[in-house]
């Protein structure tokens, strides 16, 4: 009878166990976590488009609205790390700009290799990936989560130095869950070569494009290591750590204002700001006093002279953005924080300056039909340089304005173009709006007689 009742236990027990084997992968499937290391600025506004109005976002689909935790004894003019995390996802948030963050953010552009182009914050890191830009991380950084949490989840990236700058958790961490030997998931592709996708990235900072450079950390504050407690065994946060959640509204990052981001550069963003008037001022007087011109039918050389230096100036330009080459610059602004912003591409995707060299190649073909051509067809021409200089200057304008007041660098090859189509909108326009009077006289028909 013994022998009966110890067998039938150990068949309950045996089949206890098999029962629980489901519920323990489910267990561990929630276990499974995502590890970022994002790099900010205070300074830079895709940072807080990125913090504020990206991650929550991500939080919310990816386990719910995250806590916020940070060293409270460290003043927030020293304060470089916040941990952010909702079980789920965790991401440890890295201020570039102060003692402690600025070594860490040097290690993450060694140990990945990050070339100067792609240099700047937001700087978000994941697994062997890395997303720049405020339009690169919200795009790319979902799609990471996603492939992490259908395998073995992520751990934090490897950065030296990584290990000492991690925040005290407050409670036990969320482990990464071991894969099934069966089925081995496939690793995340590695996305740091793919070009900004943005303007963001302001040159570190940006990108203000879409990315931004970080300002340079006072090296009289001790070190990252020196700052933040290690995380202790127990995993059980000191007195010295911040005990309540805060929320990513008490992480230091805020919008720019357009003076702010002027002084930047007061110099080439000064220049920007007088061509901007100069062009505003030309659009709204080249109609007044255009009509009182006298109408030059046939266009001189100044004309195709114009567009071909401003092919040469487009063309370049184009080069730059689709290559991503580093642009030669003159003493004055930073034409490379302008050409790899987001305001480079038109929808994200159009180079600006493939606009610009299209537009100038039908200023030459214009230019060519109303020299060589008589009557309607000429003044058709004359009209179609008139509106391709107008548009041109017009859209010149939004660029120019960019420049200094959401950039907050100046590119003297943007401004190059931008004083060649303002100079054809004043060659074309009196030619263009005699050649649209003679068309609209053409179109009507006669007055009837009056009996």
């Amino acid at each position: 009878m013994r022998r009966f009742i110890r067998s039938a236990l150990a068949v309950f027990v045996l089949l206890g166990l098999t029962a629980s084997i489901p519920a323990r992968r489910a267990v561990a499937q929630e276990q499974l976590v995502v590890r970022a290391v994002l790099f900010f600025s205070p300074t830079c506004p895709h940072c807080h488009q990125v913090i504020n109005e990206d991650l929550p976002v991500i939080f919310d689909i990816h386990g719910g609205p995250p806590r916020v935790w940070f060293d409270q004894t460290i003043p927030e003019s020293e304060r470089a790390f916040y941990y952010i995390t909702n079980g789920q996802l965790e991401v440890l948030l890295v201020d570039a700009s102060k003692p402690a963050g600025g070594p860490l953010y040097t290690q993450s552009t060694t140990s990945f290799q990050i070339p100067e182009p792609r240099s700047g914050v937001p700087r978000l890191i994941v697994g062997d990936s890395v997303l720049v830009g405020s339009m690169e991380i919200p795009q790319i950084f979902p799609r990471l989560i996603e492939q992490a949490m259908a395998g073995t989840g992520l751990d934090w990236p490897e950065i030296e130095g990584l290990e000492s700058a991690i925040p005290v958790i407050p409670e036990a961490p969320v482990v990464v869950a071991e894969a099934d030997s069966a089925t081995p998931p496939e690793p995340a592709p590695r996305v740091d070569s793919v070009p900004p996708v943005e303007t963001v990235v302001e040159p570190l900072d940006s990108s203000p494009t879409e990315t931004e450079q970080p300002e340079s950390p006072d090296t009289s504050v001790s070190a990252a290591s020196e700052i933040l407690v290690p995380v202790p065994p127990e995993q059980r946060m000191p007195d010295s750590v911040a005990s309540t959640p805060a929320t990513l509204g008490d992480i230091p990052v805020g919008r720019v204002s357009m003076l702010d981001t002027f002084r930047r550069d007061p110099v080439g963003n000064g220049a920007s700001v007088f061509i901007l008037v100069a062009m505003i001022v030309s659009v709204l007087l080249v109609g007044r006093y255009a009509s009182e011109w006298p109408d030059r039918k046939v266009l001189g050389l100044a004309v195709p002279t114009l567009a071909i230096a401003g092919i040469a100036v487009a063309g370049y330009l184009t080069y730059v953005e689709t290559s991503g080459a580093v642009a030669v610059c003159g003493p004055v602004g930073d034409c490379n924080t302008v050409q790899h912003s987001p305001y480079a591409r038109l929808f994200g995707m159009i180079p600006v300056g493939l606009l610009g060299l299209m537009s100038y190649i039908i200023v030459i073909g214009a230019w060519l039909v109303a020299w060589r051509s008589d009557g309607p067809t000429a003044d058709w021409a004359r009209l179609a340089l008139l509106a391709v200089a107008f548009i041109g200057t017009v859209f010149s304008i939004y660029l120019t304005f960019l420049e200094p007041f959401v950039i907050g660098a100046t590119c003297m090859w943007c401004l190059s173009s931008s004083l060649i189509i303002t100079a054809l909108l004043w060659l074309t326009a009196g030619p263009g709006m005699a050649a649209w009077a003679r068309i609209t006289s053409a179109t009507q028909p006669p007055a009837s007689e009056t009996p």
